[in-house]
């Protein structure tokens, strides 16, 4: 039964002496946590998208902090920090996403935050994936980045125009954005199939990444961390399907952290 895991941004073991002195830290406090969680990512300033370059480098460097967490006795964690990307906090120098970025009701485009059904960003993904299923830790939890709303600035996604057509021919009606957000305010029907239509597409983005995970890391656990559930308000999306469906690639999820909104300390 584990204690408790003890979160850590990548910033905090990116080099050999910040990971000495981590698990001197821990190891002081083993009583307390018995297990280590390293983000591929730090929060705040750093990165939302990382392009696969500096995924491999630091694919290296979480490998060599999972082997010394495993050979020091805690137990190593991954934490898939950015999937779509939570926000544009990524610093003024941050990359853009080189493929669509999502795209809110009123025009406004993330610079940082993927438009999940962008087929270059689930590309993407399986690639990097991969690259930290290579690191053979014990557990991995993708964060609570998976979600349609809340990707500042935009609020509410996606309404670029692959997505809209997408959902327009699959509904049977031709729509633009403006005319799309519209129905969605006035249309009981229409809103029912959208967010019906974004369940769909997250539980793809999921799939996709469980399935690179599982294809090099196939004895590894694979949990997420849920979002507050207003969050989750524009899909349709199934947690029974997500962990009660063993052995397919975006089910059989084993465990799970509330996320963001779900905490009052």
């Amino acid at each position: 039964m584990t204690k408790y895991t003890q979160r850590v941004f990548f910033s905090q073991f990116d080099t050999p002496t910040k990971l000495d002195r981590l698990l001197a830290l821990l190891d002081r406090n083993r009583a307390v946590a018995d297990e280590i969680s390293f983000f591929t990512e730090s929060d705040g300033c750093d990165w939302r998208y990382l392009p696969r370059e500096e995924l491999e480098r630091r694919g290296n460097i979480v490998a060599t902090a999972v082997a010394r967490a495993r050979g020091d006795g805690f137990v190593p964690v991954i934490n898939l920090h950015n999937t779509l990307g939570h926000s544009d906090d990524g610093g003024p120098d941050a990359p853009a996403v080189p493929w669509q970025g999502m795209v809110d009701a009123d025009g406004t485009t993330a610079r940082q935050c993927s438009c999940p059904a962008d087929s270059a960003l689930l590309d993407y993904l399986q690639f990097k994936y991969m690259v930290f299923g290579r690191c053979q830790a014990d557990r991995y939890w993708v964060d609570d980045d998976l979600r349609m709303s809340n990707h500042m600035p935009v609020h509410h996604g996606c309404f670029c125009p692959a997505c809209v057509a997408e959902f327009g021919e699959g509904y049977g009606c031709r729509f633009d954005r403006p005319t799309l957000v519209d129905a969605l305010r006035t249309d009981r029907a229409v809103r029912t199939a959208w967010i019906a239509r974004n369940g769909r597409v997250l539980d793809n983005v999921l799939r996709t990444g469980v399935a690179a995970l599982r294809a090099v890391a196939p004895e590894a656990e694979i949990g997420i961390m849920t979002t507050d559930l207003l969050d989750l308000a524009d899909a349709d999306v199934d947690f029974h399907r997500w962990f009660e469906t063993p052995n397919q690639s975006g089910g059989g999820l084993s465990w799970l952290r509330p996320g963001g909104g779900l905490w009052d300390d």
